[in-house]
């Protein structure tokens, strides 16, 4: 969708499939961060990981309103978004790393599967 988007920023229909993504990201940030039973050991690291899908969310959708604006102007865009999704990796790593560190294991099927490795599904 994104890729689509960038190529063909005129298009309403690619712009508004985007902007859904930044607004499913953000929703995403906020759903973690409402979350009320969560052990004190991951309350920080899901507490970044929160603010990191919101504040990745909030940089997609700058790009996105920049999109129309020029290539210069969407590439300095691009590059905080960029940096955001670094650190959102960087979050994203950490609760699997106290997962994995914790013993906390999920199932294919488990919602919290996102954040066990699989064998060598898992790639960077």
């Amino acid at each position: 969708v994104l890729t689509v988007w960038v190529e063909d920023r005129d298009n309403g229909a690619t712009e508004a499939s985007a902007q859904e993504i930044a607004t499913d990201m953000i929703a995403l940030g906020d759903t973690l961060l409402g979350l009320s039973s969560i052990p004190a050991s991951a309350a920080s690291a899901n507490q970044a990981l929160g603010l990191a899908y919101q504040d990745a969310g909030e940089k997609l959708r700058e790009v996105i309103d920049d999109g129309g604006q020029g290539d210069s102007v969407l590439a300095d865009s691009m590059q905080e978004y960029n940096a955001s999704a670094e650190q959102f990796t960087r979050n994203y790593l950490a609760l699997v790393d106290l997962f994995t560190q914790s013993g906390v294991t999920f199932a294919p099927t488990d919602m919290g599967s996102a954040f066990s490795p699989q064998g060598t599904s898992v790639g960077l």
